[in-house]
């Protein structure tokens, strides 16, 4: 299962999300994996329940791809943990690898590759 957990400045402010098999992240919208609203990007943070929180990470291995409408992106991972702070998606643990930036004009995430835009970012768990 996919742990996902948005973190604040301090370690009391943490919260975690329902452990499943899948999230999306639609634009800046992260939802469930039955389409709910869970959490927003805004401003270089994530709300969710009227709370602020600094990033969202993942706890648990997993794998990520990016689509639109009509295409889905290559997989990328497996990874240990992802982190989304600021709009950008790292991995590694020092968050060394840059993956992907939300480009909040036009709530796409750009690859680091090649600068391609998808409108959606896809989290699996490694074990379904």
């Amino acid at each position: 299962m996919l742990q996902l957990t948005l973190r604040g400045v301090s370690s009391e402010s943490e919260h975690r999300l329902p452990a499943c098999d899948i999230y999306h992240i639609e634009g800046a919208n992260l939802l469930s994996p039955d389409g709910q609203p869970v959490a927003r990007h805004s401003g270089g943070s994530w709300w969710a329940d009227d709370a602020c929180y600094t990033a969202l990470y993942t706890e648990s291995p997993c794998v990520v791809h990016f689509e639109n409408a009509d295409a889905r992106g290559p997989k990328w991972g497996p990874y240990e943990q992802l982190k989304f702070v600021d709009g950008i998606l790292r991995a590694g643990a020092d968050s060394e690898h840059l993956i992907a930036t939300l480009i909040d004009a036009f709530a796409m995430w750009a690859l680091r590759t090649d600068g391609s835009l998808w409108r959606r970012v896809v989290l699996s768990s490694l074990a379904k």
